[in-house]
């Protein structure tokens, strides 16, 4: 994960420790090459533990002039994620906290951060209250590298696509970087430009272009009119991928008159935005080519209508998505998903493979067309395939097809049923969490604001390649945000290997992890599932007394068809 540079005393050290957030990164690198002493969560001095609290450790805490800071996920209007439950709710107990204590706190924002405004102004409240400030971009710390040469050489490279894609020049973007990441972004941006004008250089010498270059070319000269197309129809599949310059190139070529465009594309679909998708060049397509007809194709052919409806709920909670109802022809009913949790990874395997145990005896009473059934398992990443492969391919045998993918490269295709596995929270979860560089905004199209939009896209896919069923296959306590959102509203209900529904009593710290009972050397105690992201505990006498007087929160709901 990332880590914190702390200082120690006078001298300043570089202590591998996990931090939440790249922008919390960001705040450490910052204090790090100013030389200001800090500590990163350390405990308050006052206790906060609770029944309904753990010990309060604040972000950051200044012990030269006893100033606590704490960093919130919150938008120019206050609001955090609509995800962060009960987060506003932890802001406010902090707030009065501190007053209530009289102790002193300076905070920042999500937004303070986005725009520029944050690292000024903890300068003005450090430097205010007599903090020296000592910049040294090149003071030495311990650990690894702050960037690889390779990660450094691929965050050139797709600058490089990007900004020649969007025409961006390095003044423009060097602007962008100082707003986007005040840090490294003009250092990074700086060795990019003088990397660009070697790479142009040694392009001139070989009297060759890159592919970025041959796209805006052909724009110029079919824009200038050097070019006309001999075309009088142009088709494009898979529109929602178009980038910017893409666009621009089609409108180029299909302005002429008794010319025609026909774009089809699906924006529901993941797009691969950072191959340059644009998603607004798909949203505003008559207004950016001046004139055109839309419509809707809102029926599918494929999925049983359980799948149809939970997915059509799902991907259109981003208000971004094109406003459609889909419908279906598909003939199959009955109880189309069906969502597992597991106590461990080790139960979650032996899930799937009675799943398919129970798939394949029943596809030999009921199967009765020309073509093989087929299977996919379906994961976020290469890494979920199961280790057990030829083991699940025994149990299906020769008369079923079974292949595993991840859901990235499933796009068009289908199976019989879907097995999607591994769907909960975590770094490499799904949703993913693993954030991309910030800096790589800087010549991208504007990203989405609403949370996890792109992955939101990416499961809807997943969903919707069964013809007959999906099996999802989650961890008890670290059950997907996205399988909450479902089950919660009532579109799914999550069971355990006994098929009885999973009763969950949220952590009443974070209201995100479930409390968990756990056994150490002490005697048995309740903890919460995020731990150590989330550090209540509660001894187990607590713990009883609490269920006996507070019935636990069940997720359990009516199947919906």
């Amino acid at each position: 994960g990332s880590t914190v540079p702390e200082r120690s005393g006078v001298a300043l050290s570089f202590c591998r420790r996990p931090v939440k957030s790249r922008e919390e990164q960001l705040i450490a690198d910052w204090l790090f090459i100013q030389g200001v002493e800090y500590k990163y969560e350390a405990p308050y001095p006052i206790k906060t533990e609770s029944k309904e609290h753990s010990q309060y450790q604040p972000d950051f805490y200044y012990p030269q002039i006893k100033l606590y800071h704490e960093h919130f996920a919150l938008n120019a209007q206050g609001i955090p994620p609509i995800h962060f439950k009960n987060y506003a709710e932890g802001v406010d107990w902090k707030r009065t906290l501190h007053q209530q204590n009289q102790t002193e706190l300076f905070e920042t924002t999500s937004h303070m951060i986005s725009t520029g405004e944050g690292l000024p102004a903890l300068q003005h409240a450090l430097e205010s209250r007599g903090v020296v400030i000592n910049p040294d971009p090149d003071r030495p710390s311990k650990g690894r590298p702050p960037l690889e040469i390779d990660v450094l050489a691929r965050i050139i490279r797709n600058l490089m696509q990007h900004a020649k894609g969007n025409h961006l020049g390095p003044s423009e973007l060097s602007a962008r970087a100082q707003t986007i990441d005040p840090i490294r972004g003009p250092l990074i941006i700086s060795l990019y430009s003088k990397v660009l004008e070697l790479w142009q250089a040694e392009l001139t010498e070989t009297n060759t272009v890159d592919f970025d270059d041959m796209i805006n070319l052909a724009i110029e000269n079919a824009e200038s009119g050097k070019y006309r197309s001999p075309y009088k129809l142009v088709i494009v599949d898979e529109y929602q991928d178009a980038s910017a310059a893409r666009a621009r190139l089609l409108r180029a070529i299909t302005v002429l008159p008794d010319t025609f465009l026909t774009a089809v594309g699906d924006d529901a679909q993941s797009i691969n935005r950072f191959a340059g998708a644009d998603m607004s060049v798909m949203k505003n397509f008559v207004k950016f080519f001046g004139s055109g007809t839309e419509l809707k194709l809102t029926m599918t052919f494929r999925c049983p209508v359980e799948i149809c409806n939970v997915s059509n709920y799902f991907v259109q909670q981003n208000p971004i998505q094109i406003t459609k109802v889909v419908t279906t022809t598909s003939s199959v009913s009955g109880k189309a998903i069906q969502c597992y949790a597991a106590e461990s990874m080790d139960d979650l395997s032996e899930l799937v493979k009675t799943t398919l145990t129970k798939i394949e005896a029943k596809l030999k009473t009921v199967w009765d067309l020309p073509r093989k059934p087929s299977i996919m398992l379906l994961g976020r990443y290469r890494s979920d395939e199961p280790h057990n492969m030829a083991e699940l391919r025994r149990i299906c045998g020769p008369t079923i097809d079974l292949t595993f993918t991840t859901v990235h490269s499933s796009k068009g295709t289908e199976a019989d049923y879907v097995l999607i596995l591994n769907v909960i929270q975590g770094r490499k979860g799904f949703p993913s969490e693993i954030a991309d560089d910030p800096i790589l905004q800087c010549a991208m199209p504007e990203p989405e604001k609403y949370p996890f939009a792109e992955e939101r896209r990416l499961f809807y896919v997943a969903l919707t390649r069964a013809r007959r069923g999906v099996f999802i296959y989650t961890l008890e306590g670290r059950s997907s945000a996205f399988l909450s959102e479902l089950a919660g509203q009532g579109y799914i209900s999550i069971v355990g290997k006994d098929g009885a529904a999973v009763s969950i009593e949220p952590c009443p710290l974070c209201r995100d992890g479930i409390r968990k009972r756990k056994t150490s050397q002490y005697g048995d105690f309740y903890s919460c599932s995020n731990y150590p992201s989330c550090k209540w505990k509660e001894n187990i006498r607590g713990a009883s007394e609490t269920v006996s007087r507070r019935p636990p929160h069940r997720i359990h709901h009516q199947n919906w068809h």
